[in-house]
């Protein structure tokens, strides 16, 4: 009889076999192999050989059935990717969700964090797309997120959200923007506003978005906008008005200015009720249009709100005076 441990004979035999195709006796010989084997890697590609020689056959199963016993000794990626392939085909979604979540814990108790996390991103996506199990998606999104992948935090978030966990999605989207470079800041902090305005924290929302203009390189303008709708919606007009300020003296446009220099005014007069603050804003006004009677007559009002009486007449009779 052969020896199985004689790789000489072993390699005649294989040759023989496959070139009379003779693939019973070669799936024999495999086994024989395999049981003799006494080195833990050699039996792993043994049995991935005997699951390619058996699926040769057509019978997958017996494949599948031999590579997850492989993979039960040991981790073996080559086997692994098989399996998984199998599963795939076979329509067995739910054992290929297993199959990555057990190959990330693997990868992860070796200390491959970037093999680790990119199989954790790519079990949520099966289990969402495949089983439509959600929560064990936003559980495998957590381990990736764990070990430093941004796109699962962000998907994490985005869960945690769409299942009314809202202060949890934003804590998760906070660890991100402590970490995300001026240029990229924008988009996820509009989605920490969002979260902690559905969680009900709109000062702290206003803090996050606050802060972000300051530093923000790219998408400022989304932030100004969203920040100016936040100060309507809790009705801090002072807010708003020094905000709309800020942006007259961004713009190099003497006309626009001009108009956002007279809302910023407006709404510190007739929502803030805070005269004095309306004044300088309305004397720019005034300087960069002076023929516009409009401004002048709001230049009055501010100065009477602020208590100027005598100001308030100066500027009622330059207006006089502009239509003789």
């Amino acid at each position: 009889d052969e020896d199985p441990n004689d790789d000489v004979v072993s390699e005649r035999l294989d040759a023989i076999c496959r070139e009379l195709g003779r693939l019973p006796a070669l799936i024999a010989l495999r086994e024989r192999q395999i049981a003799v084997a006494p080195i833990a890697a050699r039996r792993a590609e043994l049995r991935l050989d005997l699951a390619k020689l058996v699926v040769a056959t057509g019978d997958r199963e017996r494949a599948t059935l031999v590579l997850a016993e492989s993979l039960a000794a040991a981790a073996h990626a080559p086997s692994a990717a098989m399996l998984a392939a199998l599963y795939e085909a076979s329509g067995r979604h739910a054992s290929l969700v297993a199959l990555c979540e057990r190959r990330a814990a693997d990868a992860e108790a070796t200390g491959d964090a970037a093999g680790a996390a990119a199989l954790w991103i790519q079990a949520a996506e099966l289990a969402e797309r495949e089983i439509a199990d959600t929560r064990r998606a936003a559980e495998a999104h957590r381990r990736a997120a764990a070990l430093g992948a941004i796109e699962s935090e962000v998907a994490l978030a985005r869960r945690l959200g769409a299942r009314g966990e809202h202060a949890a999605a934003a804590e998760v989207l906070a660890k991100i923007c402590a970490r995300t470079p001026p240029e990229a800041l924008a988009e996820i902090v509009l989605r920490l506003v969002e979260a902690l305005s559905d969680a009900g924290k709109p000062a702290a929302a206003r803090g996050e978005l606050e802060r972000a203009v300051q530093v923000a390189t790219k998408g400022a303008a989304a932030l100004r906008e969203r920040l100016a709708a936040l100060y309507r919606e809790t009705g801090e007009w002072g807010a708003l008005a020094a905000l709309v300020a800020e942006d007259a003296s961004r713009t190099t446009d003497l006309a626009h200015r001009a108009a956002l220099l007279r809302e910023a005014a407006e709404l510190y007069l007739s929502r803030a009720r805070d005269g004095a603050s309306a004044i300088p804003l309305l004397e720019q006004a005034a300087a960069i249009a002076p023929d516009d009677a409009g401004v002048r007559l709001s230049l009055a009002s501010a100065r009477r709100a602020a208590g100027d009486h005598e100001g308030a007449v100066e500027a009622l009779r330059a207006v006089i005076a502009a239509y003789g």
